[in-house]
């Protein structure tokens, strides 16, 4: 599933930055048509929420944060993305 969403960053409480955010999370996806939307959108912003970072591989995107327990995501492809932003839950554990 694809989320686009408007967001307004705040930096220092001085300066709001509105920012085109794209949240690619898992789930069924048709590759074909998120190529075409992706190249519409020009997004400035790209997480990666748990397995949608298999979307985010496949669609050649570069995710800014990825987020997520990972349970569902191949070794190999996390460790392709290891200098992105990275947040980990345990909740898989729990």
């Amino acid at each position: 599933m694809v989320k686009y969403e408007r967001k307004i960053l705040q930096i220092s409480k001085i300066k709001e930055i509105d920012m085109k955010t794209l949240i690619v999370t898992g789930g069924s996806l048709d590759i074909s048509w998120a190529k075409d939307f992706v190249r519409t959108i020009n997004a400035e912003y790209i997480i990666a929420a748990d397995s949608g970072l298999k979307y985010i591989d496949k669609l050649g995107l570069v995710p800014d944060m990825i987020l997520g327990d990972y349970d569902s995501v191949e070794d190999g492809l996390l460790d392709k993305y290891k200098n992105c932003l990275l947040y980990t839950s345990d909740a898989a554990d729990e």
